[in-house]
Protein backbone atom coordinates (compact mmCIF):
# COMPACT_ATOMS: atom_id res chain seq x y z
CA UNK A 1 0.00 0.00 0.00
CA UNK A 2 1.39 3.35 -0.23
CA UNK A 3 1.37 5.94 1.24
CA UNK A 4 0.07 9.68 0.94
CA UNK A 5 0.89 12.98 2.12
CA UNK A 6 -2.11 14.28 0.19
CA UNK A 7 -5.20 15.93 2.15
CA UNK A 8 -6.40 12.73 3.30
CA UNK A 9 -3.02 12.09 4.77
CA UNK A 10 -3.10 15.35 6.32
CA UNK A 11 -6.18 15.23 8.03
CA UNK A 12 -5.34 12.06 9.34
CA UNK A 13 -2.44 13.42 11.05
CA UNK A 14 -3.14 16.86 11.91
CA UNK A 15 -7.26 16.18 12.97
CA UNK A 16 -7.61 12.52 13.88
CA UNK A 17 -4.69 11.97 15.73
CA UNK A 18 -4.30 14.75 17.88
CA UNK A 19 -8.01 15.05 18.81
CA UNK A 20 -8.50 11.13 19.22
CA UNK A 21 -4.90 10.38 21.00
CA UNK A 22 -5.58 6.95 18.98
CA UNK A 23 -2.31 5.77 17.37
CA UNK A 24 -2.43 4.86 13.50
CA UNK A 25 -2.40 1.49 11.87
CA UNK A 26 1.25 -0.13 11.43
CA UNK A 27 3.06 0.05 7.82
CA UNK A 28 2.09 -2.99 5.89
CA UNK A 29 5.26 -5.81 5.56
CA UNK A 30 8.04 -4.47 3.55
CA UNK A 31 9.20 -6.50 0.10
CA UNK A 32 12.41 -7.74 1.24
CA UNK A 33 14.86 -6.08 -0.51
CA UNK A 34 21.31 -6.32 0.91
CA UNK A 35 21.99 -6.41 4.44
CA UNK A 36 22.28 -2.82 5.86
CA UNK A 37 25.95 -1.77 6.64
CA UNK A 38 24.93 -0.57 10.01
CA UNK A 39 25.41 -3.09 12.74
CA UNK A 40 22.88 -4.27 15.29
CA UNK A 41 22.53 -2.65 18.80
CA UNK A 42 22.53 -4.02 22.07
CA UNK A 43 19.94 -2.48 24.09
CA UNK A 44 19.67 -2.38 27.91
CA UNK A 45 16.21 -4.71 29.28
CA UNK A 46 13.08 -2.35 28.84
CA UNK A 47 11.55 -0.47 31.88
CA UNK A 48 8.31 -0.23 33.40
CA UNK A 49 6.15 3.36 34.72
CA UNK A 50 2.88 3.60 36.22
CA UNK A 51 0.42 6.44 34.96
CA UNK A 52 -1.49 8.35 37.55
CA UNK A 53 -4.62 5.72 36.34
CA UNK A 54 -2.43 2.76 37.15
CA UNK A 55 -1.43 2.19 33.17
CA UNK A 56 1.64 0.39 33.22
CA UNK A 57 3.32 2.02 30.25
CA UNK A 58 6.24 -0.40 29.13
CA UNK A 59 8.94 1.56 26.70
CA UNK A 60 12.40 -0.12 25.62
CA UNK A 61 15.38 2.01 26.01
CA UNK A 62 15.79 4.40 22.78
CA UNK A 63 11.98 4.22 21.95
CA UNK A 64 11.39 6.89 19.32
CA UNK A 65 15.15 8.42 20.85
CA UNK A 66 16.38 11.80 19.08
CA UNK A 67 20.21 11.73 19.32
CA UNK A 68 20.66 15.09 17.97
CA UNK A 69 19.08 18.95 18.79
CA UNK A 70 19.45 20.00 15.51
CA UNK A 71 16.80 22.61 15.90
CA UNK A 72 15.23 24.57 12.74
CA UNK A 73 18.90 24.50 11.03
CA UNK A 74 18.44 25.79 8.06
CA UNK A 75 17.44 23.14 4.73
CA UNK A 76 21.33 23.55 3.69
CA UNK A 77 22.60 22.67 6.59
CA UNK A 78 20.27 19.13 6.67
CA UNK A 79 22.32 15.96 6.75
CA UNK A 80 21.29 12.50 5.76
CA UNK A 81 22.64 11.26 9.30
CA UNK A 82 19.68 12.98 11.29
CA UNK A 83 16.68 10.54 12.22
CA UNK A 84 12.91 11.12 11.93
CA UNK A 85 13.09 11.85 15.47
CA UNK A 86 15.62 15.05 15.40
CA UNK A 87 14.20 15.87 12.14
CA UNK A 88 10.28 16.22 13.64
CA UNK A 89 12.00 17.52 16.58
CA UNK A 90 13.54 20.20 14.29
CA UNK A 91 10.14 21.05 12.24
CA UNK A 92 7.89 21.61 15.52
CA UNK A 93 11.10 24.49 16.29
CA UNK A 94 10.65 25.65 12.27
CA UNK A 95 6.67 26.02 13.54
CA UNK A 96 7.32 27.77 16.53
CA UNK A 97 9.80 29.80 14.83
CA UNK A 98 7.12 30.83 12.08
CA UNK A 99 9.01 29.28 9.55
CA UNK A 100 6.55 27.14 7.91
CA UNK A 101 8.41 26.44 4.65
CA UNK A 102 11.49 24.97 6.27
CA UNK A 103 8.83 22.75 8.34
CA UNK A 104 7.24 21.15 5.29
CA UNK A 105 10.41 20.45 4.06
CA UNK A 106 11.93 18.95 7.45
CA UNK A 107 8.04 17.20 7.55
CA UNK A 108 8.87 15.53 3.85
CA UNK A 109 12.70 14.42 4.77
CA UNK A 110 11.26 12.99 8.19
CA UNK A 111 8.62 10.87 6.80
CA UNK A 112 10.51 9.83 3.81
CA UNK A 113 13.45 8.50 6.11
CA UNK A 114 10.74 7.03 8.06
CA UNK A 115 9.19 4.71 5.60
CA UNK A 116 12.60 4.28 4.35
CA UNK A 117 13.38 2.67 7.49
CA UNK A 118 10.22 1.08 7.25
CA UNK A 119 11.72 -1.06 4.76
CA UNK A 120 14.51 -2.42 6.49
CA UNK A 121 13.47 -2.47 9.75
CA UNK A 122 11.92 -6.49 10.50
CA UNK A 123 9.70 -5.87 12.96
CA UNK A 124 6.91 -4.51 11.66
CA UNK A 125 4.95 -4.00 14.88
CA UNK A 126 7.53 -1.09 15.05
CA UNK A 127 6.23 0.52 11.87
CA UNK A 128 4.11 2.88 13.03
CA UNK A 129 6.94 5.29 14.45
CA UNK A 130 6.49 7.44 12.27
CA UNK A 131 2.89 8.26 13.29
CA UNK A 132 3.50 8.43 16.41
CA UNK A 133 6.64 11.11 16.61
CA UNK A 134 4.20 13.12 14.19
CA UNK A 135 1.14 12.97 16.93
CA UNK A 136 4.21 13.57 19.78
CA UNK A 137 5.23 16.64 17.89
CA UNK A 138 2.28 18.30 16.90
CA UNK A 139 0.45 17.68 20.20
CA UNK A 140 2.38 21.04 21.46
CA UNK A 141 0.98 23.20 18.65
CA UNK A 142 -2.14 25.50 18.49
CA UNK A 143 -4.74 24.85 15.98
CA UNK A 144 -3.35 28.18 14.36
CA UNK A 145 0.04 26.65 14.04
CA UNK A 146 -1.61 23.15 13.13
CA UNK A 147 -3.78 24.60 10.33
CA UNK A 148 -0.81 26.42 8.86
CA UNK A 149 1.65 23.98 8.74
CA UNK A 150 -1.20 21.62 6.85
CA UNK A 151 -1.87 23.99 4.66
CA UNK A 152 2.10 24.55 3.91
CA UNK A 153 2.31 20.96 3.09
CA UNK A 154 -0.07 20.55 0.58
CA UNK A 155 0.72 23.70 -1.02
CA UNK A 156 4.41 22.29 -1.16
CA UNK A 157 3.97 18.60 -1.74
CA UNK A 158 0.72 18.58 -3.76
CA UNK A 159 1.86 21.56 -5.66
CA UNK A 160 3.87 19.96 -8.97
CA UNK A 161 5.61 23.24 -9.23
CA UNK A 162 7.45 23.08 -6.00
CA UNK A 163 7.38 18.88 -5.75
CA UNK A 164 10.33 18.31 -8.32
CA UNK A 165 12.20 21.11 -6.44
CA UNK A 166 12.23 19.11 -3.16
CA UNK A 167 13.15 15.67 -4.51
CA UNK A 168 15.74 17.10 -6.09
CA UNK A 169 17.33 18.46 -2.48
CA UNK A 170 16.07 15.41 -0.70
CA UNK A 171 18.02 13.53 -2.97
CA UNK A 172 21.18 15.33 -2.34
CA UNK A 173 20.62 14.80 1.22
CA UNK A 174 20.60 11.60 -0.10
CA UNK A 175 19.48 8.54 1.46
CA UNK A 176 19.82 7.78 5.11
CA UNK A 177 23.25 7.14 7.06
CA UNK A 178 22.10 5.96 10.19
CA UNK A 179 21.11 2.75 12.45
CA UNK A 180 17.47 2.98 12.89
CA UNK A 181 17.68 2.26 16.75
CA UNK A 182 14.79 4.79 17.19
CA UNK A 183 12.08 2.38 15.17
CA UNK A 184 14.14 -0.89 16.02
CA UNK A 185 13.31 0.16 20.19
CA UNK A 186 9.90 0.86 19.02
CA UNK A 187 8.79 -2.37 18.59
CA UNK A 188 7.23 -5.37 19.91
CA UNK A 189 10.50 -7.35 19.79
CA UNK A 190 12.12 -4.94 21.98
CA UNK A 191 10.07 -5.22 24.90
CA UNK A 192 10.05 -9.05 24.58
CA UNK A 193 13.86 -9.39 24.08
CA UNK A 194 13.07 -10.69 20.43
CA UNK A 195 15.80 -8.70 18.60
CA UNK A 196 18.32 -10.61 17.68
CA UNK A 197 20.69 -10.24 14.51
CA UNK A 198 17.22 -9.98 12.77
CA UNK A 199 16.24 -6.49 13.46
CA UNK A 200 16.64 -5.73 9.91
CA UNK A 201 16.09 -7.21 6.75
CA UNK A 202 17.87 -9.40 4.50
CA UNK A 203 18.95 -8.85 1.68
CA UNK A 204 18.49 -5.08 1.73
CA UNK A 205 18.90 -3.29 -1.02
CA UNK A 206 19.39 0.44 0.44
CA UNK A 207 19.35 1.91 -3.63
CA UNK A 208 16.02 0.48 -4.16
CA UNK A 209 14.76 1.00 -1.04
CA UNK A 210 15.27 4.95 -1.37
CA UNK A 211 13.87 5.17 -4.95
CA UNK A 212 10.78 3.13 -3.52
CA UNK A 213 10.76 5.97 -0.52
CA UNK A 214 10.94 8.87 -2.98
CA UNK A 215 8.20 7.60 -5.19
CA UNK A 216 5.84 5.37 -3.01
CA UNK A 217 5.81 7.90 0.15
CA UNK A 218 6.75 11.48 -1.24
CA UNK A 219 5.62 10.63 -4.84
CA UNK A 220 8.79 12.71 -6.55
CA UNK A 221 8.34 13.04 -10.27
CA UNK A 222 10.64 11.17 -12.04
CA UNK A 223 13.36 14.32 -11.53
CA UNK A 224 16.59 13.49 -9.86
CA UNK A 225 20.05 15.51 -9.62
CA UNK A 226 23.44 13.09 -10.95
CA UNK A 227 25.04 13.94 -7.32
CA UNK A 228 22.18 11.57 -5.78
CA UNK A 229 22.68 8.55 -8.03
CA UNK A 230 25.90 6.73 -9.46
CA UNK A 231 26.38 8.28 -12.88
CA UNK A 232 28.56 9.06 -15.35
CA UNK A 233 31.46 11.96 -13.93
CA UNK A 234 30.40 14.10 -17.45
CA UNK A 235 26.31 13.55 -16.00
CA UNK A 236 25.37 17.17 -15.58
CA UNK A 237 21.53 18.63 -15.04
CA UNK A 238 18.66 16.08 -14.40
CA UNK A 239 18.89 12.83 -14.55
CA UNK A 240 15.62 10.86 -14.89
CA UNK A 241 14.07 7.78 -13.85
CA UNK A 242 12.55 5.61 -16.37
CA UNK A 243 8.95 4.09 -15.12
CA UNK A 244 6.98 1.73 -17.53
CA UNK A 245 4.07 3.61 -16.43
CA UNK A 246 5.59 7.31 -16.42
CA UNK A 247 6.58 8.92 -19.96
CA UNK A 248 9.60 11.04 -20.20
CA UNK A 249 9.72 14.03 -22.76
CA UNK A 250 12.90 13.63 -25.23
CA UNK A 251 13.27 16.49 -28.06
CA UNK A 252 9.59 17.19 -27.28
CA UNK A 253 8.62 13.65 -27.56
CA UNK A 254 6.92 11.60 -24.77
CA UNK A 255 8.66 8.42 -24.45
CA UNK A 256 8.19 5.63 -21.98
CA UNK A 257 10.93 3.05 -21.88
CA UNK A 258 9.10 -0.53 -21.37
CA UNK A 259 11.47 -2.57 -20.94
CA UNK A 260 15.93 -3.15 -20.12
CA UNK A 261 16.93 -6.64 -20.14
CA UNK A 262 19.46 -8.45 -21.08
CA UNK A 263 17.15 -11.67 -20.85
CA UNK A 264 17.99 -13.38 -24.50
CA UNK A 265 14.49 -15.00 -24.52
CA UNK A 266 12.30 -12.04 -23.84
CA UNK A 267 13.86 -9.54 -26.62
CA UNK A 268 14.66 -12.90 -28.80
CA UNK A 269 10.68 -12.95 -28.99
CA UNK A 270 11.26 -9.83 -31.22
CA UNK A 271 14.09 -11.83 -33.33
CA UNK A 272 16.53 -9.72 -32.17
CA UNK A 273 19.94 -10.92 -31.97
CA UNK A 274 22.73 -11.25 -28.77
CA UNK A 275 26.13 -9.54 -29.52
CA UNK A 276 27.92 -10.85 -26.82
CA UNK A 277 31.50 -12.06 -27.65
CA UNK A 278 33.04 -12.29 -24.33
CA UNK A 279 31.53 -14.48 -21.08
CA UNK A 280 31.63 -11.44 -18.84
CA UNK A 281 29.78 -9.45 -21.19
CA UNK A 282 26.13 -9.52 -22.06
CA UNK A 283 23.93 -7.47 -24.39
CA UNK A 284 21.12 -5.19 -22.88
CA UNK A 285 18.23 -4.61 -24.52
CA UNK A 286 16.26 -1.32 -24.27
CA UNK A 287 12.98 -1.30 -25.52
CA UNK A 288 10.67 2.11 -25.81
CA UNK A 289 7.19 3.26 -26.67
CA UNK A 290 6.49 6.73 -28.93
CA UNK A 291 3.74 8.60 -26.51
CA UNK A 292 2.97 11.63 -29.03
CA UNK A 293 5.42 13.11 -30.69
CA UNK A 294 8.31 12.32 -33.42
CA UNK A 295 11.50 10.72 -32.17
CA UNK A 296 14.10 8.68 -33.98
CA UNK A 297 16.22 6.18 -32.26
CA UNK A 298 19.07 6.60 -35.12
CA UNK A 299 20.01 10.18 -34.58
CA UNK A 300 23.81 9.89 -33.72
CA UNK A 301 24.91 10.34 -29.76
CA UNK A 302 22.89 7.44 -27.73
CA UNK A 303 25.65 5.91 -24.55
CA UNK A 304 24.58 3.96 -22.07
CA UNK A 305 27.21 4.48 -18.78
CA UNK A 306 27.12 1.27 -15.69
CA UNK A 307 27.03 2.33 -12.08
CA UNK A 308 31.07 2.11 -12.09
CA UNK A 309 31.50 4.56 -15.60
CA UNK A 310 32.04 1.75 -17.79
CA UNK A 311 30.45 2.59 -21.30
CA UNK A 312 28.68 -0.04 -23.03
CA UNK A 313 29.11 0.63 -26.65
CA UNK A 314 25.66 0.52 -28.86
CA UNK A 315 25.27 -2.29 -31.34
CA UNK A 316 21.93 -1.87 -32.61
CA UNK A 317 19.14 0.10 -32.98
CA UNK A 318 15.25 0.51 -34.50
CA UNK A 319 12.04 -0.12 -34.58
CA UNK A 320 10.56 -2.59 -33.44
CA UNK A 321 7.89 -2.76 -35.89
CA UNK A 322 9.37 -0.78 -38.92
CA UNK A 323 5.77 -0.18 -39.90
CA UNK A 324 4.47 1.09 -37.15
CA UNK A 325 7.06 3.24 -36.02
CA UNK A 326 5.96 4.00 -32.54
CA UNK A 327 8.50 1.46 -30.52
CA UNK A 328 12.43 2.14 -30.80
CA UNK A 329 14.68 -0.07 -29.10
CA UNK A 330 18.59 0.12 -28.79
CA UNK A 331 20.91 -2.87 -27.83
CA UNK A 332 24.53 -2.33 -25.55
CA UNK A 333 27.36 -4.87 -25.12
CA UNK A 334 27.40 -4.25 -20.88
CA UNK A 335 29.39 -6.03 -18.55
CA UNK A 336 27.40 -8.96 -17.13
CA UNK A 337 28.41 -7.73 -13.17
CA UNK A 338 26.79 -4.04 -14.05
CA UNK A 339 23.52 -3.51 -11.76
CA UNK A 340 22.77 -0.26 -12.42
CA UNK A 341 22.90 1.59 -16.40
CA UNK A 342 21.93 5.32 -17.32
CA UNK A 343 21.02 5.69 -21.01
CA UNK A 344 21.90 9.28 -22.29
CA UNK A 345 19.89 10.47 -25.05
CA UNK A 346 21.41 12.88 -27.96
CA UNK A 347 20.12 15.83 -26.61
CA UNK A 348 22.38 15.80 -22.93
CA UNK A 349 19.01 13.84 -20.79
CA UNK A 350 19.88 11.12 -18.70
CA UNK A 351 17.61 8.19 -17.96
CA UNK A 352 18.63 5.71 -14.95
CA UNK A 353 16.84 2.93 -16.10
CA UNK A 354 17.26 0.63 -12.23
CA UNK A 355 12.92 0.75 -11.47
CA UNK A 356 12.58 -1.63 -15.11
CA UNK A 357 16.02 -2.61 -14.90
CA UNK A 358 15.78 -6.87 -15.62
CA UNK A 359 19.47 -8.58 -15.33
CA UNK A 360 19.41 -12.98 -15.35
CA UNK A 361 22.67 -14.32 -14.79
Amino acid sequence: MNKSIGSKFLAFVLLTVLMSGCAPAPTPVPATLMPSPMPPTLTPEPTATATPGQITIIEAPGNLESTQDIGCVPISGLKNTFTPPDLYNGMTECINQGNYSSAAFFFALAGTYAYYDTLRVADVTAHDAKDVLIQQNVRSLDDIQRETVGLEIQNTLENPDKLPAVCDELLRIGAPQYHPRYMIQHGMNAITGGNTEDELVKDFDSDAAWIKALTDYIHCPNLAPSSATATPESATGPILIARSDVPITVDGAELLIVMATNDIIKFNDQNFVDFTQAPEETTLYIEARIVSGIFDPFVRGFSLTDENGTEGPLVSTGWVDVAAGDKPFWEFIVPKDSKSFTLRFPDGQLVKLDLILEMVP
